[in-house]
């Protein structure tokens, strides 16, 4: 009888660890040059390194995430077998506003983030910005967008707050930009500059960041 329940159980974790959902898509990757640090032909993941969106500096780092991804194949997979096709999925692209997420962190008390001066392809400026500040919880608990007031400057937050939060990384700290302008298609090259200041010697630091498009898979087991 054990052996029975044994086989059953083995059987059906081998059936569950075979079920798949498996989808491409497009999405836009930030760097620091035009030319991309990437292979454009190449299939990457959410956890490569060269397509990672995370681009850290001296006193502090930030994640970007363009909101335009693009979904242009998927399949359901059983027993590594494709059995049911999916089509193509455009999300946001060509609605307005363009909105895009950026993620802050640094060293404390060192630099102030000025969202307002955020512009995209060089004439764009930011038309909208919000903020929410994660809650340091294992239930990833985010406290809702607040819209800031024009003008509005952040001290980014220490890299190490949360740190005794196992579940969650420290210091992040989301912003939402929102620009008027047609969401671009994730092929579409495009330029954002953001501004920080040093809190020291009030000098302005600019960063210019540069996206391609770069393919991804996603795989999620059931």
């Amino acid at each position: 009888m054990e052996f029975v329940k044994l086989l059953i159980f083995t059987l059906s974790t081998i059936f569950l660890s075979s079920c798949a959902n498996v989808s491409y898509h497009v999405g836009s990757v930030a760097g620091l040059t035009e030319e991309s640090k990437f292979d454009p032909n190449k299939t990457y993941t959410n956890y490569d390194k060269a397509v990672s969106n995370t681009l850290e500096f001296d006193e502090f780092e930030i994640m970007v995430w363009p909101y335009n991804s693009v979904k242009t194949n998927g399949h359901f997979e059983l027993f590594f077998i494709p059995i049911d096709q999916q089509g193509s999925n455009s999300g946001s692209v060509g609605e307005t506003p363009f909105q895009v997420n950026i993620s802050v962190k640094g060293e404390l008390n060192t630099i102030k983030f000025i969202p307002f001066k955020s512009v995209l392809n060089n004439d764009v400026g930011v038309q909208l910005v919000k903020w929410r500040d994660p809650k340091p919880s294992c239930n990833y608990h985010y406290t809702d967008w607040i819209t800031l007031e024009p003008n509005t400057i952040h001290v980014v937050k220490d890299r190490q707050r949360n740190q005794e939060e196992k579940c969650m990384k420290p210091g992040w700290v989301e912003y939402l930009l929102a620009f008027n302008l047609k969401t671009p298609n994730p092929t579409e090259r495009f330029s954002l500059a953001l501004s920080f200041q040093d809190i020291k010697t009030n000098q302005i630091i600019n960063k210019k960041l540069f996206f391609n498009g770069a393919k991804f898979v996603s795989t999620q087991t059931h």
